[in-house]
């Protein structure tokens, strides 16, 4: 009901690519992501501003569910990680181009290696955890934060 497979997604049930960031398999896959979420986007709302930081959740959250249907072929794919690890590209992105003040990189690069690196570790270990989703939302978000840094570095600067 709304997870993501690409069976479904490839006849036209295009909206499983958003409907699964917003479906959890349980309380603790709910309450992990919420804690994700709520680090990474107490990291970036400030200097993107709400809306923008909705639009570039929803956007990685879209390309991590292509990257899993694209990865698997029968399984289905729910959760915000995928999305979640898009904003954590945006904020690698940041750390990357020096948007972040240098006390603020040292804290992200920690904050990345524990959330990250423990998140995508796990991946390999247990069965279920849709590792595609998760290194297609990073890379999208490093990539989105990587062109606003070009359009907009000096603005994103200030706001930091």
């Amino acid at each position: 009901m709304g997870g993501n497979r690409r069976s479904e997604v490839l006849t036209g049930d295009y909206w499983r690519l958003i409907t699964s960031v917003f479906i959890h398999g349980g309380i603790m896959h709910l309450m992990m992501n919420i804690i994700g979420l709520a680090i990474g986007s107490s990291l970036l709302e400030g200097i993107l501003g709400s809306t923008r930081l909705i639009f570039v959740y929803l956007l990685c959250g879209v390309v991590a569910s292509l990257a899993s249907i694209y990865w698997y072929e029968n399984t289905v794919s729910v959760g915000a990680s995928g999305a979640i690890f898009g904003l954590y590209g945006v904020i690698l992105a940041f750390t990357v181009f020096k948007i972040y003040s240098k006390s603020m990189r040292r804290i992200t690069w920690s904050l990345l290696a524990i959330y990250a690196g423990i998140s995508l570790f796990l991946g390999f270990l247990i069965e279920g955890i849709d590792n595609a989703a998760h290194v297609g939302g990073l890379l999208s978000g490093f990539l989105v934060g990587g062109v606003l840094t070009m359009v907009f570095g000096e603005w994103l600067r200030k706001r930091a």
